[in-house]
């Protein structure tokens, strides 16, 4: 049963991270599209 939990919270934790990573990547994109369009 252990074992179990902490393969939910494993994959909850490299779900979660990969989403966080898209967001993070997306925004670091769209401000340097920003500055792009400043320059």
């Amino acid at each position: 049963v252990f074992r179990n939990s902490l393969l939910t919270v494993l994959s909850v934790i490299h779900t979660t991270g990969i989403t966080t990573l898209k967001k993070f990547i997306r925004s670091i994109i769209s401000i340097g599209i920003c500055d792009i369009d400043r320059a």
